[in-house]
């Protein structure tokens, strides 16, 4: 995305159909204003010119016009998916009006502009990037020809506009340069989402052109060029603060702005002070502009914090958890909101969660905070999210809330019992495996997750379980030995045991489970060598992944199978082994061909969960260079269908086009060349349909087939159960030549 702030379409177009829910006549009437006033205007800057100098006005009022009707024809385009009324129509080009009243208006003050050629480059940059950004995210040839069309109806206009404004100041270069880079900032509020919904601000009166060019260069990457900006509105403290404030309600100045109100300091307390609960887009900045003032904000938000305003007393919460250690003189008072007895209410609960936040970031280690939120909890227990996050960031300090947390368990998606127990609370082991095992408690993982805290004695408990003959509460156990962490060699044999099963899957998806111990699992190395010799398609590949993660630097290892990038597996290799079942449910994909023409049949495979087909299917291809042998080259994005090219004297070269959707309508269309090196992208051209006929969204652009190749359509097709376990070999698929 573009480097200045941006919302989501939607938000912006929400917003201005708010901002035009006035009566028709009040918006009506500012569009008249503004036109009033740029007729008023430019006729007295015509006025005071030389007939050489009108010309050059004509000229660039004229490009002015047809930029303004280009651009909010642009913007409706933009927002064919939520049309919207004359009303915010008639308020965006108002703002239009308004920016070049204040351009005209200027010319009759003859001021000294200053430019700088820094800033024009950091202006330029920003416009490339906006252009870039916003022709990538059309969704047609229409919207990306109308978006070129705008954009060159602007930089006349700009040159233009330059060229006649720049006469009237006292040095025209240096004007030049000033005035091009405000334009190009103002382009980029009309490109910006988010800047038009700021500009709504701006439907009243002219804006104060050098603010805003601040304000736009206070957001640059270039630190110089942020650092000019503070420091022009720390030079003009006084009248760029109202300023500011509109920008915060607005939500222009986010918490990146912070550095600009570190330098301001105390003299800007109390107009941030004045934002306090209004429920502007911009105040979810404001606690962090606040906090940026310094210690000196600290007894105003203390003095706050207990408001009968519910926003209020959030946002003083949030700025003092914000400065963290530096407000400890707060903390007294923060954890009095934290006593307060219990009230049903959604405001009380904010309130207590953001009192704690607040005294966890500014005394973490305290004993009296880690007290005061343990009996506040077990005084009115809450099993919000937020509570109890906040108590596992008080780790075994908030020990005394686990019989109570451990009751709840079964019923709540996480408790976070392992970030509080510790391995001194065996005494705990019963409740927790009980948990485990109950067959009605779905919320298990908490008690696992538990259990792996205690270490070694909870291993031995564990495998134990791995006899039951309830394969779920198997399932269980086996989830809880992994979550050990570094496991003991009783809880690694524990898990080997069940690499020998007689179901593949089940044997592969425990040998999975132990190769992510890694050294760890040292334990499991023999017989996962026994696996790998045994040849077992599947399980094989996966002992000889596991053994090579579990022991990368045993010379005996090393002298087995194959080097990476090669596998003897595809299937393996793709994870289509991973989910027992997954293959019934929602199957791979494979494609087997010549992808590279070097007379080898080679293997392509969809990635798991992928909806090959149904939209952007992921697939991984592996190129047969010997009998089990492949060499995994890469990846590429395709449905079912791909296109190989071939020519007789090109051996080891071949060309795959694929289609893959982007969304309704709309589609890539993507030319790779293959060898046995890699799978590179050489060409890419966004496709659409219209009708029946598809067609490139950029008309000057169309994929080409290689010159002199021969073009073949290949088809997938499920991989099914019985090829993976062996029991069935592949079967190739026999192109259909077009």
């Amino acid at each position: 995305m573009p480097r200045f702030f941006c919302l989501t379409f939607l938000t912006l177009i929400l917003s201005f159909v708010s901002a035009s829910a006035a009566p028709e006549e009040e918006w009506k009437q500012k569009l008249q204003n503004a036109e009033a006033q740029l007729a008023a205007t430019y006729a007295q800057v015509e006025a005071q010119l030389d007939p050489a100098q009108k010309l050059k006005l004509q000229a660039a009022q004229k490009a002015w016009e047809e930029y303004r009707k280009l651009t909010v024809e642009s913007f409706t385009l933009r927002s064919m998916r939520y049309p919207l009324d004359e009303g915010t129509k008639s308020l965006f080009s108002a703002t239009l009006v308004w920016f070049r009243v204040s351009h005209l208006s200027r010319m009759l003050e003859h001021r000294d502009l200053k430019g700088s050629d820094s800033d024009l480059r950091d202006a330029d940059v920003g416009i490339d990037e906006y252009y870039k950004w916003l022709r990538d995210c059309s969704k047609s040839r229409g919207q990306r020809d109308a978006y070129k069309e705008v954009q060159l109806s602007w930089i006349a206009f700009r040159d233009a506009s330059v060229d006649s404004e720049s006469l009237a100041c006292p040095n025209p270069a240096s004007a030049s340069v000033r005035i091009k880079t405000e334009l190009t900032y103002e382009r980029i509020i009309f490109m910006d989402e988010k800047e038009l919904e700021i500009s709504q601000r701006l439907t009243n009166g002219p804006p104060d052109l050098e603010k805003e060019m601040y304000f736009m260069t206070l957001l640059s990457r270039n630190p110089q060029t942020r650092q000019n900006a503070i420091d022009y509105f720390c030079a003009h403290t006084e009248e760029s603060l109202p300023f500011l404030t509109e920008l915060i309600k607005a939500g222009m100045l986010h918490g990146s702005a912070a550095p600009l109100f570190e330098k301001l300091g105390p003299a800007a307390i109390p107009s941030l002070l004045e934002l306090l609960g209004k429920s502007a887009p911009g105040t979810t900045s404001l606690s962090a502009l606040l906090a940026a003032t310094g210690p000196a904000v600290i007894p105003e938000l203390v003095a706050r914090i207990s408001s009968s305003d519910i926003q209020t007393s959030l946002e003083c919460l949030k700025a003092l958890e914000i400065l963290g250690p530096k407000a400890q003189d707060a903390l007294p008072s923060i954890l009095e909101i934290i006593r307060e007895p219990k009230r049903d209410t959604s405001e009380w609960r904010r309130k207590r969660y953001g009192a704690i936040q607040a005294a966890l970031s500014i005394a973490p280690k305290d004993p009296e905070v880690a007290k005061t939120i343990v009996d506040s909890f077990l005084a009115a227990p809450t099993f919000d999210s937020r509570e109890l996050d906040a108590l596992g960031k008080l780790g075994h300090a908030a020990r005394d809330t686990l019989p109570l947390l451990i009751q709840q368990a079964s019923s709540q998606d996480y408790i976070p019992l392992n970030k509080i127990i510790s391995a001194d609370d065996i005494d705990l082991m019963p409740s927790l495996i009980q948990g485990l095992a109950d067959p009605q408690n779905a919320h298990w993982g908490n008690f696992g997750l538990a259990l792996a805290q205690l270490g070694d004695p909870a291993a031995s408990q564990l495998a134990a379980l791995l006899q039951s003959s309830d394969k779920e509460i198997v399932r269980r156990a086996v989830a809880a030995l992994s979550y050990l962490s570094p496991p003991s060699d009783e809880a690694v044999l524990a898990l080997v045991s069940m690499t020998t099963k007689e179901d593949v899957f089940e044997a592969i998806f425990y040998i999975d489970m132990i190769a992510e111990y890694k050294e760890s699992a040292k334990a499991a190395v023999p017989a996962f060598l026994s696996l790998y010799k045994s040849n077992r398609k599947g399980v094989s590949s996966a002992a000889l992944h596991a053994l090579r993660a579990i022991a990368p630097d045993s010379e005996e290892v090393k002298s087995l199978g194959l080097p990476e990038p090669f596998v003897s597996d595809p299937f393996y290799d793709a994870e289509c082994y991973r989910e027992p079942g997954g293959i019934e449910r929602s199957p791979n994909y494979m494609i087997e061909a010549d992808f590279n023409n070097d007379g080898a049949i080679d293997t392509a495979v969809s990635c798991p969960l992928d909806d090959v087909g149904m939209g952007t299917g992921l697939w991984t291809l592996y190129l047969r260079v010997a009998e089990d042998k492949f060499k995994r080259v890469g990846h590429f994005r395709a449905l079912y269908d791909v296109k190989l090219f071939a020519k007789e004297e090109e051996h080891g070269i071949g060309y795959m086009g694929v289609y893959w959707e982007d969304e309704s309508y709309m589609g890539i269309e993507d030319l790779y060349k293959i060898t046995m090196e890699e799978i590179k992208q050489v060409d890419q051209v966004s496709v659409e349909w219209i009708g029946d006929e598809e067609r490139t969204v950029d008309s000057e652009k169309e994929l080409p087939v290689p010159k002199g190749y021969t073009e073949t359509k290949l088809h997938a097709k499920p991989i099914e159960k019985e090829v993976l376990l062996g029991k069935k070999s592949e079967t190739q698929i026999t192109p259909s030549n077009n």
